[in-house]
């Protein structure tokens, strides 16, 4: 399963049977940076590596077109900012 033009494979990922993906979001730059960005929720880094993950994921005919491609990982702040520093 791709995703196809106009929808993203996060749609897939959380209206599919993948297991670990909770939610998705895209999202247009309004200013500088790169134009587009997509987060999504994972119930940990296991999430990556399902056979049903591994199944979908990359870009399909866009490769050619992901110029900025990278993978953050954030966990939630549980006090004020700055108390969660490490």
């Amino acid at each position: 399963m791709r995703s196809t033009p106009g929808t993203s494979i996060g749609i897939f990922l959380i209206c599919s049977p993948v297991p670990g993906w909770l939610s998705a979001q895209r999202f247009v730059s309004i200013g500088d940076g790169p134009k587009y960005a997509a987060m999504y929720e994972v119930a940990g880094r296991w999430a990556f590596e399902t056979p049903e993950f591994l199944k979908v994921k990359g870009f399909g005919p866009f490769e050619s077109l992901v110029k900025n491609f990278m993978r953050i990982e954030l966990r939630p702040m549980s006090g004020p900012a700055g108390a969660d520093r490490r």
